[in-house]
C-alpha cells in the first residue's frame, strides 16, 4: 500500500470512535498489518468499516472485512459447493486449471486451491463422500485462513470484470 493511501485510511480510522485513542503506536500497528494490501482493497475495506461499524475495527476485524470483500472467506457450505462444482464438471486432470479460471472470473474463492491441497488434492476431493468433504472443509478452512497464502491474496488487486456490477459465486 502506498503512503498516501495509508494517510487517507489513517484519517478515516482516527475519526472513528474507539476505546483506545489514535496515536503513533496505533497508527503503526495498522500500517504494519496493512502494508502489503492492495490500495483499492484497503480503501474499500476501510470505507465498509466506516459505513457499517459503530466503533473503529481492530486490525484483525479490518482484515476479516478485506477477506470477505475479496471473497476469500466464504461460508463452509459455499466452499463445499464450489469444490463439488469443480469436481463434478471437470475431469481430474483439468480441475486445477479450471479452479484457477473460476477464481479469475470471481466464481469461486481464491482459497479453494489451498484448501483442496490440504485435503489431499483434487483427485482425493473427488473421491470423498458429501459428509467427508464437508467435514474436511470445516477442519481445514481455519488453517487456510491463518496461512501466509491468505496474506498474499490481500496484496493482489481485486478482480474487475468488465460490464459486470456484481458476479455471483458458485454456491450463492
Amino acid at each position: 500500500m502506498t503512503e498516501s493511501t495509508f494517510a487517507g485510511i489513517a484519517n478515516i480510522l482516527s475519526a472513528m470512535p474507539a476505546h483506545q485513542p489514535w496515536d503513533d503506536r496505533t497508527s503503526t500497528v495498522y500500517a504494519m498489518v496493512m502494508k502489503d494490501w492492495d490500495d483499492v482493497l484497503a480503501q474499500k475495506a476501510t470505507m465498509k468499516a466506516l459505513m457499517t461499524r459503530k466503533w473503529r475495527p481492530t486490525p484483525s476485524e479490518l482484515r476479516e472485512i478485506a477477506l470477505q470483500m475479496k471473497r476469500i472467506h466464504v461460508p463452509n457450505q459455499t466452499m463445499h459447493e464450489q469444490v463439488r462444482h469443480v469436481v463434478i464438471f471437470h475431469p481430474p486432470s483439468e480441475r486445477k486449471e479450471a479452479a484457477e479460471r473460476l477464481i479469475k472470473q470471481g466464481k469461486i474463492s481464491p482459497l479453494v486451491p489451498d484448501l483442496v491441497e490440504r485435503m489431499g488434492g483434487w483427485k482425493s476431493a473427488g473421491l470423498m463422500t458429501e459428509d467427508e468433504l464437508s467435514r474436511k472443509i470445516e477442519q481445514e478452512t481455519e488453517k487456510c485462513l491463518e496461512s501466509g497464502a491468505v496474506d498474499h491474496m490481500l496484496s493482489t488487486p481485486m478482480p474487475m470484470l468488465e460490464g459486470v456490477t456484481e458476479t455471483k459465486m458458485i454456491g450463492q
